[in-house]
């Protein structure tokens, strides 16, 4: 129970400096609507904001995640959610399209089955979010704890051995360029090209990305597979009590 409360109290710590950080960092605002409005919507908003008017355009830019060590939360659950992430590399680095293409390969070519049919888990799943270089192993309502990092660990062996087969290539490429261009409301797609503007990462930036992505080979998924994803992740898991006990994997557990 401590030591619960402690991580409670350094968790709020956190989220306040969190707080104060935004409260004094710069402040853009973006403004969707009908045209015919436009006007009226930005008196509006100044005279509800004054200092919306003399915001600079700075950029936003995400610090890469550092590793920790393995973490568990307990909680009445039956299920397991299980994660294991790397640090790799942002969009515009020149890793970025094969890390993508590499996250395709291992979720369908290697977790589903493994972990999803075979381990009897709702999802098993690999993704890369190219705004945190945060590369993600991921299983959901997992029957299985530490059978499944060890999945983990012989998918990205596989990944980093996978043969010069041009099928699940393009497949995976295929699947990358159409998460790339999933369509969005109208409101949507303003609201991503405003954050997408402020982080670098416009239209010029995705279209350099595709080009990218359509010339990957399975070399290239092989090299960033072992350059990016080799020993081990930052892990953690959501479980219950009597599942962690029993997994054989010694870690510290925090009940929530």
């Amino acid at each position: 129970a401590t030591a619960a409360r402690d991580r409670r109290a350094e968790l709020a710590d956190g989220l306040s400096r969190l707080l104060a950080r935004l409260r004094d960092g710069p402040r853009h605002i973006a403004v969707v609507g009908d045209a015919a409005e436009r006007a009226e919507v930005l008196t509006a908003v100044r005279s509800a904001w004054p200092a919306a008017a003399r915001t600079a355009g700075t950029g936003l830019a995400a610090q890469l995640p550092q590793p920790v060590a393995s973490q568990a939360w307990t909680t009445a659950t039956a299920v397991s959610y299980n994660a294991e992430v790397f640090a790799t590399v942002p969009l515009g680095h020149d890793d970025a399209a094969a890390l993508a293409v590499a996250a395709q390969m291992l979720g369908h070519g290697y977790l589903h089955p493994k972990v999803r049919e075979q381990g009897g888990a709702y999802g098993g799943n690999a993704g890369i979010n190219h705004h945190t270089g945060v590369f993600a192993l991921t299983s959901y309502r997992d029957p299985r704890l530490a059978e499944t990092f060890t999945d983990f660990r012989s998918g990205r062996a596989w990944l980093a051995d996978i043969p010069d087969d041009e099928r699940p290539l393009r497949e995976a490429i295929l699947a990358t360029i159409a998460a790339v261009d999933s369509p969005a409301s109208p409101a949507g797609e303003a609201k991503a090209r405003f954050c997408a503007d402020l982080k670098d990462s416009g239209p010029e930036r995705l279209n350099r990305f595709r080009t990218q992505v359509l010339a990957v080979t399975p070399a290239d998924v092989r090299r960033v597979a072992q350059r990016w994803l080799s020993g081990e992740g930052s892990r953690a898991t959501l479980t219950s009590s009597d599942l962690i006990a029993v997994s054989g994997l010694g870690w510290d557990a925090v009940a929530l």
